[in-house]
């Protein structure tokens, strides 16, 4: 949640152009990678163009938005876990919903894509990232 929420602050102070209190603005001017994707999210807000089908990218923000390598891991298990619809495709085929922590790594790559779930998950740090 510190990712998420330094990040936004930093982008609340790039937009607006008014400065934080000096607690907030400190402890960004501790973690430099804020800033710099809090410019990257900016980036993509006024230059990408809207696309429904990079919805599932959403993981990848919050991967990146974390500030250590611990709580980046935390946020990708997060990614596995299963969702309401993978619940509802096991029931549909018969299938115990104890099985979906083993399908829905499978489900996420049918869905979307090797490249792209590798891509989801393991996203490369910095502004370029956030703009794909």
């Amino acid at each position: 949640m510190e990712g998420a929420f330094l990040s936004t602050c930093a982008l609340i102070e790039r937009v607006f152009q008014r400065p934080l209190p000096p607690l907030i603005t400190a402890e960004i001017a501790r973690k430099p990678v804020m800033k710099t994707q809090a410019e990257g999210i900016f980036k993509k807000m006024l230059e990408a163009p809207a696309d429904a089908a990079t919805a599932h990218q959403g993981a990848q923000t919050f991967i990146l938005l974390e500030p250590g390598m611990r709580a980046r891991w935390a946020q990708r298990l997060r990614g596995l876990r299963p969702s309401q619809q993978d619940y509802a495709w096991a029931e549909s085929h018969h299938l115990s919903q104890r099985w979906m922590f083993l399908l829905r790594p499978l489900r996420l790559v049918a869905k979307h894509g090797l490249g792209a779930a590798w891509k989801v998950f393991f996203p490369r740090s910095g502004a370029n990232t956030l703009r794909a």
